[in-house]
């Protein structure tokens, strides 16, 4: 318990962000501007700057860029156990399991993530993709896509490709001021 208050405390002084969980992995990095809710549990997580993360969320080996929300109860990149081994238990795994525990889940920036989304580990979730709510995604994301569904499909896109590609080529979120990010995006 006062591990947990301690480690909250160093985050919330490191960082000085609105962080209100003390389940954060030392070896996380975590951006300016950030809020995290009640609950939520990051292990080994980049997070970039101004992102939202709610309650009930559990991350673990992902990178999430800026500008970024995440709902509720979402679980992304937790370890995937295996289903050639006579058990699925993994404290019963001996040196000759090999499971793919060293994939990386990148989350782009400009994402939005609904409530209770599965992202897979290993998954990229493309710079301005969407989310829905209970969304299960185990494949990549295409830029500013619409992704609903078990399993995710791509419904629909954000923007026309026009708009697409301007917005991937002006990189507007590695701004940090409005100014600038408005400045970026009139095209």
């Amino acid at each position: 318990m006062i591990k947990s208050y301690l480690k909250l405390l160093y985050f919330k002084i490191k960082y000085s962000s609105k962080i209100n969980t003390g389940d954060i992995s030392f070896n996380s990095i975590i951006g300016d501007n950030i809020e995290v809710r009640k609950n939520a549990i990051l292990y080994n997580v980049k997070i970039g700057d101004n992102v939202f993360i709610n309650r009930n969320t559990i991350i673990k080996d992902c990178e999430i860029g800026n500008y970024s929300s995440l709902g509720p109860n979402c679980i992304i990149g937790l370890n995937e156990h295996s289903t050639s081994y006579f058990t699925t238990c993994e404290s019963l795994y001996d040196d000759t399991v090999i499971l793919k525990n060293d994939k990386l889940t990148k989350i782009g920036p400009d994402v939005w993530i609904g409530a209770n989304v599965f992202i897979k580990k290993g998954v990229k979730i493309s710079v301005g993709s969407v989310l829905g709510a209970g969304a299960v995604v185990t494949k990549d994301t295409l830029p500013y896509s619409i992704n609903l569904g078990v399993p995710s499909k791509c419904v629909k896109f954000r923007f026309n490709k026009k708009r697409i590609s301007e917005l991937i080529n002006s990189k507007w979120w590695e701004e940090r001021y409005k100014e600038k990010i408005y400045e970026k995006i009139r095209f």
